[in-house]
């Protein structure tokens, strides 16, 4: 498990001290030398438990009916889940935005309703799948939530929920029409057995789609298994059997295609891959099924490369992340390589290989409203340390000497932005990497709406920056309280029950996803989302004034080595930042913004130096020196 081993103590005498909504029945986690054969399930099931999901080497979680005999089950530890076990080690302080995963038999109102009691916002995205709930909240109260049998796991949620755009779940199969919990990291000891060692692995063809030719499909899967190969001992070579032991079987298929996982359709679950054997037998041990009615594409959403890389991951033994940018989250995302946290989690199960130098970049947009990317990644292979270094083909840029990781912030000017990733290891082999992102003043899409007022239905376009949201609530016991949140910011009370409305909800520009849940007096839950979409009707595109007040002349002869430059900007909407540029390459950012001063390195001859100003909406203007070092 992801909090480390079990407790070794046998918890099974205390289930007073689990707070539960519903009396009866609590989860627990058993553990077996080895797996459990079908006469210990059909043991545990003719005394009343229900086995939920499995963990590897002998787990499992089941439900069980209060005061269960447990007598001659030969289990070598049993207890019951606590906060230990379902926080994830990724949650900080700082945080606000959550997951909860439910256990899989919990009504979805039931969950709400307890994240609700808990002092919790429920936020809303239509692709969020039962067992997993949205919350706004203050982490020193994830403790007290986990302890609710209930709940599953809490992990970290992505920052793209609040961004609106439609997300993929993987659907975590494993062998038996079973799924794996969120809280375990891997599955197995992987193809090489316990230790850190190498694996050689065939890999087949079945079915594939039409949407895309055969040479794409089979170029795009083995550029995914290169991609773990490039990371780990895993040699992966084309086989003929797709029954042979220790071989990957990729294919397409529809609905029941052959195993315990039917497909569901387009835009639901994508595909799934089934783990290592052991624990999965063979021969489906490794194989990976991909849904044969999406839309599946090369590049752009669905893009089979990402999809491939990832169920690859479960292939090779890794169960989901916690960390919203690796791969391997459980919701799948558009990636050109792995992470360094898919990276770090490989390695627990694989040798690592001497690999060339390589950058891996962290998840970028491809679209920001943000005048800031945050731009993390890390330096592998080669010979560390490393020299970075960031430039933008709108102008700065930037070194640093790192081990492995490092971060830029890099400023964004409206419109697209190449930036450019450099490395350079202590033998001088290089490598380089580029991302395009567009800074944008408005998010396009927006998903449907469901509440009465302002809107009945379809699409609700606002060019207020607040809104306010009716609707009526109903429940024999009462309505107790109605609640509101805005994904990108923002919660509180609606005034009344029965009829209610939220105070003026402020609006961000692009995309608000606002949850309305309602709490019944007796403890039910319901929950209706809404989607606004925000235009302002103005946009600064005013360029800040600029002044260089000294040197006064802007052309002039001087011997030094250096020149001081200063000046003034000025901008309705303040000045984010002011840097300067030379014909030499050369960059910097001056000290200060209203009032600012820059000491500019000069080389012998001319040197031709540019003055920016660049205000909070991306609007530049600048000023030039002609400067002659004799």
């Amino acid at each position: 498990m992801k909090s480390g081993p079990s407790p070794a103590a046998d918890q099974g005498e205390n289930p007073e001290r689990i707070p539960r909504r519903q009396a009866g029945r609590l989860h627990w986690l058993l553990e077996w030398a080895e797996n459990p054969d079908a006469n210990a399930i059909r043991t545990l099931e003719e005394r009343g438990a229900r086995v939920l999901q499995v963990l590897p080497e002998g787990g499992m979680i089941v439900s069980a009916p209060d005061g269960m005999d447990w007598r001659g089950l030969e289990f070598t530890w049993r207890g019951l889940l606590t906060r230990w076990h379902k926080l994830s080690p990724l949650l900080k302080e700082g945080m606000s935005e959550f997951l909860v995963e439910l256990h899989p038999d919990v009504d979805p109102g039931e969950g709400m309703a307890l994240v609700l009691q808990m002092g919790f916002h429920l936020l809303w995205h239509p692709d969020l799948p039962g067992d997993q709930i949205w919350i706004r909240g203050a982490a020193e109260l994830l403790g007290d939530l986990a302890d609710w049998d209930e709940v599953s796991f809490v992990y970290p949620a992505p920052d793209a929920f609040g961004q609106g755009e439609p997300v993929h779940v993987c659907s975590r199969s494993y062998a038996s029409g079973t799924t794996i919990p969120q809280l375990i990291a891997r599955v197995g000891e992987g193809w090489d057995g316990p230790g850190l060692g190498a694996a050689a692995l065939s890999y087949t063809f079945g079915p594939l789609t039409e949407k895309l030719s055969a040479d794409t499909i089979r170029l795009e899967i083995e550029r995914a298994l290169a991609e773990w190969s490039r990371h780990v001992r895993t040699i992966f070579t084309k086989g003929t059997n797709p029954a042979a032991a220790r071989n990957l079987h990729f294919l397409f298929g529809s609905r029941s295609h052959g195993d315990d996982f039917p497909f569901d359709g387009p835009s639901r679950v994508l595909a799934h891959a089934f783990y290592p054997s052991p624990p999965n037998p063979e021969p489906i041990a490794g194989d990976l099924h991909f849904d044969g009615d999406e839309a599946w594409r090369n590049g752009v959403d669905v893009d089979l490369f990402s999809v491939a890389l990832h169920e690859l991951g479960h292939a090779l033994g890794l169960a989901h992340s916690d960390a919203p940018g690796d791969v391997m989250y459980p919701f799948y995302r558009r990636a050109s390589q792995l992470s360094p946290g898919d990276i770090a989690a490989i390695r627990t199960l694989y040798a690592s290989g001497a690999t060339p130098l390589a950058l891996l970049l962290g998840a970028t947009p491809d679209k920001t409203t943000d005048s800031v990317l945050v731009l993390t990644g890390s330096a592998e292979g080669g010979a560390g340390p490393y020299s970075i270094r960031w430039s933008s083909d709108r102008g700065g840029g930037g070194t640093l000497r790192t081990t492995g990781a490092f971060q830029f912030d890099v400023p964004l000017l409206a419109g697209r932005n190449i930036v450019t990733i450099e490395a350079e290891d202590s033998a001088g082999a290089r490598a380089s990497r580029s991302v395009a992102v567009s800074r944008e003043s408005v998010s396009e899409t927006a998903p449907a709406l469901r509440i009465t007022a302002p809107a009945a239905g379809g699409t609700f376009v606002s060019t207020s920056r607040t809104v306010v949201v009716r609707g009526t609530a109903s429940h024999a016991s009462g309505i107790s309280r109605v609640t509101w949140a805005n994904s990108r910011g923002g919660s509180g009370v609606a005034m009344g029950t029965g009829n209610w409305e939220t105070q003026p909800i402020a609006l961000a520009e692009g995309v608000n996803n606002i949850s309305i849940a309602a709490l019944s007096v007796s403890g039910a839950a319901a929950a209706a989302g809404l989607t606004v979409q925000y235009r302002s009707e103005t946009r600064d595109t005013t360029a800040p004034s600029l002044r260089i007040t000294s040197p006064s002349s802007s052309t002039f002869l001087t011997s030094a080595a250096a020149v001081a430059v200063s000046g003034s900007a000025a901008d309705s909407s303040g000045v984010a930042a002011v840097t300067w540029t030379t014909n030499l390459g050369l960059t910097g950012d001056a000290a200060g913004t209203t009032s600012w001063t820059a000491s500019v390195p000069l080389s012998y001859g001319n040197n031709a130096i540019t003055i920016r100003a660049r205000d909070a909406a991306g609007n530049t203007s600048w000023r030039t020196l002609l400067v002659t070092r004799r």
